[in-house]
């Protein structure tokens, strides 16, 4: 985020504001009551200093104690070495009288003024309290307390008051020049004090040069003077330009506009790191729009449209500052007028008809329909758009929604995972049936059994991840049964049992692979069948079965095959070819029911809301 408190261009004598931070009230004492003697004596100073509030470039503000009265106020001096400055001596002279004679709420009384060992002096009222600058720095870190304390009410009334302050010096033909957060001093009790009336300029009067000699800051460093005078980011584009006959009360009125910009969003209304990019955003023309810079902030269609008026370009097309303040008002009463708002309605409606066109931008569509019937609930243009966002089907999906469906159909193969666990656990209740016919080749047995606990294991894990399972995680548990299931043709014969048992599973797993996977089911349930018959035809395994004067003879190989255990294996088989069909296709169809069921639902919803 850009530097609220950017300093001004350039830093001039009366660079530093009689600003502390907030501290509690403290009754009246007897003392100070009683005060001092009217007069002083003989080398007796006129103030009592003590304390440093600020420095700068080219003077202090210290807190001192007027004897007198016994209070304390702000005493703004020069350095010495800068009052030999004749510009600036001036312009510190010029901003003591200026400030002395604007008599109005918001801005600081000046109490007295006189010299100093050939240095200018000037007394004023001690502020207590906090830049507005400070508060939006804590309010965008999300301070809790300043949050509570600061309210957007609190600062509209803040940012009205101000407006009406500046007004009062447009009226005795002062403009500020220098408007910003920084300079905005919101103090404990509701006070609102509008500071810095160093870079002011009289209407009529000769401008004060800006140039001069650096002088050396106590930090080590020096103040740049240069012809532009003002805060980058926040001046007009015309002090930006350095156009200084063109320079008005309507140049005060952008940067109120620049101001009121940050008071909404939390954020510059033009950001950069650098001066350079600060003056280069505000010479370009273009002004952002608050709602679009901080969607999150909720940023009031009235508030946005005048900031955009206040920050236009040309200053004849920028509203006074008592507008500008009335404005404000009218929004925190309530008063919102009513074409204003059915233009602004209009606008609206413009914005969705151009982003329904995009289908990445539906969402954004939505929100300005809604904005514009928040504005006129019986826009006809909206209301037609919102029948249409809510009933036509966009052609493509958006990213967002695509990314959504795959994450869907991800968690949907899931449960695939744990339907083959289930069906390898059935597969494993074959094993005591299949040893109790006798085990005649270890090896066979022992792979099968190994193919069926694998299946088992990899489909348990995938299951129990519970994170969704790919495309291509799919493709690895169908690689794995069709493996087992080609094992299981090491039973009896691979065209025994293991065509029904593969054809179920490349059905189960082509339900919920990609179009483009989805060959590949098949080709495994294919494979799973003639991978053995292949290795028995190249001798690989021995032959499963055999022709013999007209008939089919099945061959043992891994296990005996006694009359009853053989029928029992080959009648279980059976029955779970044909029941586990009908259970998968009964799922699916639950499954669409469902879906049928919402998206009618949804479609009477449509209907009724349209008959009311």
């Amino acid at each position: 985020m850009a530097d609220r408190n950017a300093p001004t261009v350039p830093n001039q004598a009366a660079d530093v504001e009689p600003t502390v931070r907030s501290e509690s009230s403290r009754h009246l004492t007897a003392a100070q009551l009683e005060g001092g003697p009217l007069t002083e004596g003989p080398g007796e100073p006129r103030y009592q200093e003590l304390q440093v509030l600020g420095e700068g470039g080219m003077g202090e503000v210290r807190l001192c104690l007027d004897p007198r009265i016994g209070r304390e106020v702000a005493r703004k001096r020069m350095r010495p070495e800068a009052a030999q400055w004749p510009d600036g001596r001036q312009r510190f002279v010029r901003e003591a009288r200026v400030q002395g004679q604007l008599e109005h709420p918001a801005v600081v009384p000046v109490y007295e003024m006189g010299e100093e060992q050939g240095a200018p002096w000037f007394t004023m009222k001690r502020l207590r309290g906090q830049t507005l600058a400070d508060v939006l720095v804590r309010l965008a870190d999300g301070d809790q307390q300043t949050v509570q304390h600061y309210s957007r009410r609190r600062l509209l009334s803040a940012f009205s008051q101000v407006c009406l302050a500046v007004d009062f010096a447009h009226s005795r033909g002062v403009v500020h020049r220098d408007l910003k957060p920084a300079n905005v001093m919101l103090g404990d009790f509701g006070e609102v004090h509008l500071l810095d009336w160093g870079l002011a300029r009289v209407v009529g009067a000769a401008d004060v040069p800006a140039g001069a000699p650096p002088v050396t800051q106590p930090s080590g460093g020096q103040t740049q003077m240069g012809e532009v005078m003002g805060t980058p980011g926040y001046m007009a584009p015309e002090q930006a330009n350095g156009q200084v006959h063109r320079i008005c009360a309507q140049t005060d009125v952008y940067s109120l506009g620049a101001v009121l910009f940050e008071l909404l969003t939390l954020q510059p209304l033009h950001p950069g790191p650098a001066p350079d990019a600060r003056l280069s955003s505000t010479l370009s023309g273009q002004v952002a729009s608050a709602m679009q810079r901080a969607p999150e902030r909720e940023v009031p269609l009235e508030l946005d449209a005048l900031v955009l008026r206040s920050c236009a370009f040309e200053p004849a097309d920028r509203p006074t500052a008592r507008a500008l303040s009335e404005a404000v008002e009218r929004y925190l009463d309530g008063d919102r007028d009513l074409a204003r708002r059915r233009e602004l309605s209009t606008q609206q409606v413009a914005l969705a008809s151009a982003a329904m066109q995009h289908t990445a931008s539906r969402a954004e569509a939505m929100r300005a329909v809604t904005r514009a019937l928040a504005l006129v609930p019986d826009q006809p243009e909206a209301l037609k758009l919102l029948g249409r966002l809510l009933t036509e089907v966009p052609d493509q999906l958006p990213p967002e929604a695509r990314r959504e469906m795959e994450q869907a159909q991800a968690s949907a193969r899931t449960s695939v995972a744990g339907v083959a666990a289930a069906r390898a656990l059935t597969w494993v209740a074959f094993i005591p049936i299949a040893a109790s016919m006798g085990v005649r080749d270890w090896k066979m047995a022992g792979f099968t059994v190994a193919a069926i606990g694998l299946s088992l294991i990899v489909a348990l894990v995938f299951r129990l991840r519970r994170l969704g399972l790919s495309n291509t995680a799919s493709l690895g548990l169908l690689v794995v049964n069709s493996t087992a299931l080609a094992a299981v043709g090491l039973l009896v014969s691979p065209l025994v049992l293991v065509p029904a048992l593969a054809a179920t599973n490349a059905l189960f797993f082509a339900t919920h692979l990609s179009a483009r996977a989805r060959p590949l089911a098949a080709l495994a349930g294919v494979a799973a069948v003639l991978a053995p018959l292949g290795l028995e035809a190249l001798g690989v395994l021995p032959s499963s079965l055999r022709f013999v004067g007209g008939r089919l003879e099945l061959l043992p190989r891994m296990t005996e095959l006694p009359h009853v255990p053989t029928l029992v294996l080959l009648l279980a088989g059976a029955v779970a070819t044909v029941i586990t069909p009908v259970l998968m296709v009964g799922r699916l169809r639950d499954s669409l029911e469902v879906a049928e069921k919402k998206l009618f639902l949804h479609a009477w919803h449509l209907k009724a809301l349209g008959r009311e």
